[in-house]
């Protein structure tokens, strides 16, 4: 077996920090969905609905984590799916909690996380092909010290 990268080493423990934080918010959101209930059903709705989206990214999250670990075929795939989604998830918490500041850093760490994942080496690594084609260098010459024969 071969060693594992530190590049899907690092995409393996940010995929599950993804879903601790995504477990948080989710009962964070269905925690507080009640709450906005008396003012509002729609206020509530919206939370329910983002929360159980959180609730899916967190298992969902946890299960391409350990496949980054353990170097799946169709982990890298789906990391790409956990990593937009999150994205996706967390500018509607941002939209819910109306402080759009706390965006910045996960959206940073998304885009750190997707163009990592579309590095060659790693991408070859996860999708168990070989290492991205060099360029070839020709063979050197059997030997140089003798002269090509005319061809009659």
């Amino acid at each position: 077996m071969t060693k594992r990268s530190f590049g899907v080493t690092m995409l393996a423990f940010t995929t599950i920090m993804v879903a601790l934080y995504s477990q948080y918010a989710a009962i964070s959101l269905i925690v507080t969905g009640s709450v906005f209930l008396p003012s509002g059903e729609i206020a509530a709705m919206f939370t329910t609905i983002v929360g159980a989206v959180f609730v899916g990214l967190t298992s969902a999250a946890y299960v391409v984590g350990v496949a980054l670990w353990m170097r799946r075929p169709w982990s890298w795939a789906w990391a790409m799916g956990i990593y937009l989604t999150f994205f996706v998830a967390n500018a509607f918490l941002s939209v819910l909690v109306g402080n759009f500041a706390s965006a910045i850093l996960p959206t940073v760490g998304v885009a750190a996380a997707v163009v990592f994942l579309n590095r060659p080496a790693v991408r070859a690594e996860l999708r168990s092909t070989n290492a991205p084609a060099t360029v070839a260098v020709p063979a050197p010459m059997a030997d140089r010290g003798k002269a090509p024969e005319p061809a009659h």
